[in-house]
């Protein structure tokens, strides 16, 4: 496939930043928006280089996802929050004509919470909801208030996302997701830790 530029031929993947081995070794599977951006019904990806690695510093504003040993991807990093009454906030915002969301990205035990961007054709799933972090993303806000969600695709159902202080989880549990380092990256309401 024709990537997004620089525009050279690409071999085509399936699956955006995951490993997988659908990509040679220092290439990682990257989304690629279509002429209207973000839109298709049938997401395009291509693999493409590697752009940093742990050891790598991207721009102050972005972090270096691991896809796999070989591969990262310098993303924007997301930072959120839930106010005492329970109303949730992120750093993510629009990148010009692109919405972003707070979605987890990394290989295991490296997560990494970074700003993906939006499908604008996407109504996306609510909590509990089937997902997919580029091909269908969760809801963004309540249909009904405007208010923002806070949820996350996690293993391929729409949570939220929590800080262990906001009553956000109901009947599930706040569960902190760390880092190799042992360090909590975020945490997501599950069922059980």
């Amino acid at each position: 496939m024709c990537g997004a530029a620089p525009f050279l031929c690409r071999a085509a993947c399936s699956a955006p930043f995951e490993s997988g081995g659908e990509c040679a070794a220092a290439e990682y599977c990257r989304p690629e928006p279509g002429p209207s951006g973000f839109t298709s019904s049938q997401p395009r990806s291509s693999c493409v280089p590697s752009e940093c690695t742990l050891d790598d510093a991207c721009t102050p504003d972005q972090e270096c996802a691991e896809i796999d040993a070989s591969a990262g991807t310098c993303l924007p990093t997301c930072t959120y929050s839930w106010s005492t009454g329970a109303a949730y906030s992120d750093n993510c915002g629009d990148a010009g004509d692109t919405t972003l969301y707070c979605q987890p990205v990394g290989a295991p035990g490296a997560p990494t919470l970074a700003c993906l961007p939006w499908r604008s054709d996407s109504d996306g799933g609510l909590a509990g909801d089937l997902c997919d972090p580029i091909a269908a993303p969760c809801r963004e806000r309540d249909p009904l208030t405007n208010d923002a969600l806070g949820l996350t695709c996690d293993g391929g159902v729409c949570r939220r996302l929590c800080d262990g202080v906001a009553p956000v989880c109901g009947i599930d549990t706040c569960c902190p997701v760390r880092d190799r380092d042992n360090q909590v990256v975020y945490s997501i309401c599950r069922p059980s830790c």
